[in-house]
């Protein structure tokens, strides 16, 4: 493998960590530091380096681990510069399988926080609403691993709605600061893309005429926004800035289903979504 660096990524449960191991049992080197010990999830450790999650503000530690194997979560692998050489190792598992991973996880947490688990489900949600908005979160990149965090959300918000949607809307909010800092680390200014306020005020008004959660109006508008959105994204990375849009939290689950497959690195949030202390920077605004 000479001066290629080994980078293990994949969605929260994939089997990263597994891959580590089988690594490391091959005799490559792994770059690791054990901040995160290892638990009941993961008895034989996490295999993570906190450097890594800085790699937006310091990629200088690359060249130190050539030939070495490191972890990554998937959205920082866009942030790879181009001055190195990689061999990437991309977990792919099938999602039920990661949803029962969640489950049992769930099932764990009930034992240290039973009381928790128990006035979550059945007694607010069934368990299939429960792992229908982890699905939703995973199929955004969200992490996941604060369960507690995302139960008593839940529980908080289950007497007045049992939608997936308004749920997960409530569970990203409270997951607001470790979702932004997956994004930009730990960075005080945020770069955000915009749409145009008439083009947003569109789209909220048409949000009503869609009947599936959709905007009601011709589709050439969304190719149109679709097209302008890939543009900013690729002047984005192309800056080495993260590519982020910040939207009102009505069209943020339909815009972010809009760019999910063509364009997978951009960021979408809301604005609720974005933590007091964490300045922003409007570098472009999406007309019609």
């Amino acid at each position: 493998m000479g001066s290629d660096i080994i980078i293990v990524s994949g969605l929260p449960r994939s089997g990263t960590s597994l891959m580590m191991q089988m690594l490391q049992s091959a005799g490559v080197e792994l770059i690791t530091d054990d901040v995160r010990a290892a638990d009941i999830d993961n008895p034989r450790g996490y295999y993570e380096w906190e450097q890594v999650k800085k790699i937006k503000q310091d990629a200088s530690w690359l060249p130190l681990v050539r030939g070495k194997a490191i972890k990554m979560v998937s959205q920082l692998l866009y942030e790879l510069p181009a001055s190195e050489s990689y061999r990437i190792v991309f977990m792919e598992r099938d999602l039920d399988e990661v949803l029962i991973s969640q489950e049992e996880m769930l099932n764990r947490l009930g034992k240290s926080a039973p009381k928790l688990i128990e006035d979550l489900v059945p007694k607010l949600l069934p368990m299939s609403v429960v792992v229908k908005v982890l699905q939703y979160l995973l199929l955004e990149r969200v992490p996941i691993r604060n369960l507690r965090t995302i139960c008593e959300t839940l529980a908080e918000l289950a007497p007045r709605t049992q939608d997936p949607l308004a749920l997960v809307a409530a569970v990203r909010i409270a997951l607001g600061r470790s979702i932004v800092q997956n994004i930009g680390g730990l960075r005080q200014e945020l770069p955000v893309i915009t749409l145009d306020p008439a083009l947003e005020q569109v789209l909220q008004d048409s949000m009503a005429g869609g009947g599936d959660g959709s905007p009601g109006f011709e589709p050439g508008l969304a190719d149109r926004v679709q097209t302008a959105l890939a543009d900013s994204t690729r002047r984005q990375e192309a800056a080495g800035e993260p590519a982020v849009l910040l939207v009102a939290p009505k069209i943020r689950p339909w815009i972010a289903k809009l760019m999910r497959h063509s364009t997978p690195s951009l960021a979408v949030l809301a604005y609720n979504e974005i933590p007091e202390n964490r300045r922003i920077r409007v570098i472009a605004a999406v007309g019609r």
